[in-house]
């Protein structure tokens, strides 16, 4: 959490995505399943020189009209089949990595998925949920030949949910729009062999509205870091290597 703020309190996933293999492949896939399950991906991945692209789309639908029992108050057992329970979802997403030189890697990334799904109730057995997602990143890197580095990232995520009760006595239709951006430079080096120091800062603004609100909600957060990483290695069978790490992180929240 001192590296990546009070969001990362319980932990960070690092996920690496795949790198393209070399000249242009092709990959495709379909699926069925029980209560109209059916989806389909085609995802296309390309390594030209210091170039590497990969991109694809997939949708996704399902009737989820799975039946299920109920029991009156007179213990008499009713089967009755799930409805307004359908969804459909798509995605389009795209990765792209360039090689500026033997040192500098720029990469950028962007995924849009849109969905839409009933959301039943006993009181609201039509409301539907529709959702809009982006996600886009840039990434800069450079290494020096004495392995010092610095990095910048920025993000952008745009989500908006749309909820649409019909229910003819009380009828109800709100939205959420959430816009968050941020921007996040890092600069490591090594003070030996064994000890790395890594400082970061890192400038976030997100806002949120809804009619569900009186005015519209914004937060500003601003943070600096700064991480000392010492190995201890040596030839025993356990404990070989050893890292400590010691870390001191401070946020301003403008809210």
């Amino acid at each position: 959490s001192a590296l990546y703020g009070a969001d990362a309190l319980g932990g960070v996933v690092n996920i690496l995505t795949s790198r393209p293999p070399g000249g242009v492949h092709v990959r495709t896939e379909a699926v069925t399943g029980s209560f109209g399950l059916q989806g389909y991906r085609v995802e296309c991945s390309a390594n030209l020189g210091n170039l590497g692209v990969l991109s694809g789309y997939g949708s996704e639908r399902g009737r989820n009209d799975f039946p299920f029992e109920t029991v009156s108050s007179s213990g008499l057992d009713t089967s009755l089949a799930s409805e307004n329970s359908d969804f459909v979802r798509r995605q389009f997403y795209v990765h792209g990595t360039l090689a500026v030189d033997e040192q500098s890697t720029a990469s950028v990334s962007a995924q849009y998925v849109v969905a839409d799904r009933g959301t039943p109730s006993p009181f609201s057995p039509l409301a539907r949920q529709s959702d809009d997602d982006v996600n886009c990143s840039l990434s800069y890197d450079r290494t020096g030949e004495d392995g010092t580095s610095w990095k910048i990232s920025a993000s952008y995520h745009y989500s908006l949910q749309d909820y649409n009760d019909p229910n003819p006595l009380f009828p109800y239709r709100t939205f959420y729009k959430n816009i968050y951006a941020s921007v996040n430079p890092q600069f490591r080096f090594n003070l030996s062999e064994h000890d790395i120091v890594t400082v970061g800062g890192e400038l976030s603004q997100g806002t949120l509205e809804s009619p569900d609100f009186d005015t519209e909600v914004m937060r500003v957060q601003k943070a600096v870091y700064v991480s000392h990483e010492s190995r201890f290695e040596s030839n025993r069978e356990l404990f070989h290597r050893i890292i400590l790490y010691q870390t001191i992180r401070y946020d301003r929240i403008s809210d």
